[in-house]
């Protein structure tokens, strides 16, 4: 909602970034379109709130935001900017980035490790040169923004479609500080116990779901 102003073509359609599978600095603050005609849809059923953000074409798409869903622009409405990092396992990257090197779950989550392991990397390197940006490495866009993930101020909201790759995002979860395993998808299996960290898995409620990538 928000990122797709429905009844438009690709105008309106700024929920998925094609050109880079690991796109965590883009923000779905600044594709918000307060004139989405679902919006007062929503409003009308006594929805409020809502927290929106990029699809799931990509293993990173960037962050969701919180927002109200009575105005006419977003900075007015605005309840927080960035409060979560969406990911994505599973057919939707492998679908849409087949012809672009990312064509199995293998690959999927060998990219995820290694920006989450760059950005960790980049992040204690920028903690070690305190003030002296001289000594601080280089500013990466796309690691900055995971930073937040990486404290566990933001989770990382993660989209599967089997139960496997619900494992696959607790195990990398745990490999980074731990994960919080909000709800399974019915039937899957226990991937073990969570600890606490920053990983939102959530458990599918609808029978059909539409994919638009």
């Amino acid at each position: 909602m928000g990122v797709h102003d429905y009844g438009m073509g690709f105008e309106g359609a700024d929920y998925n970034e094609m050109g880079d599978t690991l796109s965590p600095q883009l923000r779905g603050l600044d594709s918000y379109y307060p004139q989405d005609k679902a919006i007062p849809l929503a409003l009308h059923a006594g929805v409020t709130t809502v927290c929106t953000g990029p699809g799931s074409a990509n293993v990173l798409g960037g962050t969701f935001l919180a927002v109200k869903t009575h105005g006419d622009c977003v900075d007015d409405i605005l309840i927080k900017p960035e409060v979560a990092m969406k990911c994505a396992f599973g057919e939707n990257p492998k679908r849409c980035y087949r012809d672009k090197g990312t064509c199995t779950r293998m690959t999927t989550a060998a990219k995820l490790r290694e920006i989450l392991y760059k950005a960790k990397e980049y992040g204690a390197r920028r903690a070690a040169a305190g003030d002296d940006i001289t000594k601080g490495p280089s500013f990466d866009m796309k690691l900055e923004a995971l930073q937040p993930v990486l404290r566990g101020e933001i989770p990382l909201k993660a989209h599967a479609h089997r139960a496997d790759d619900i494992c696959t995002a607790i195990r990398i979860a745990k490999e980074f500080g731990g994960a919080h395993h909000r709800a399974l998808h019915r039937g899957s299996p226990d991937c073990g116990s969570a600890g606490p960290g920053g990983l939102s898995c959530g458990g599918g409620s609808h029978a059909h779901q539409r994919q638009q990538n």
